[in-house]
């Protein structure tokens, strides 16, 4: 589906985002470029061997830390994500159809 500018559905979390963003004592947002500076401005690694990224996102920012500032020469993409079980646990769930069971 695709929620573009003019959609309800934009319009509803921009609204959202304004209500919220009314809390500066408890919410922050971030962005992708406030985060790799707080990053890289930290400790200094050798290149790691390979990372993971975590869905779409993870590999997103994985590629962009790495084009930043070389750490992560191979990135693999896992399509996974956390789902909360409603009694303060979760599980992984595969976004691509696999069923993931906890290693803990």
């Amino acid at each position: 589906m695709d929620f573009g500018v003019d959609s309800e559905e934009h319009r509803v979390a921009r609204q959202l985002i304004s209500i919220v963003s009314r809390d500066r004592d408890r919410v922050v947002f971030l962005n992708l470029q406030t985060q790799v500076d707080a990053l890289v401005e930290g400790e200094h690694h050798e290149p790691f061997e390979v990372v993971l990224g975590i869905g779409e996102a993870g590999e997103r920012v994985a590629r962009h830390v790495h084009e930043r500032i070389g750490w992560f020469p191979v990135v693999c993409r896992v399509d996974i994500t956390r789902v909360e079980d409603g009694r303060g646990g979760y599980f992984l769930s595969g976004t691509d159809g696999r069923s993931w069971k906890n290693p803990l």
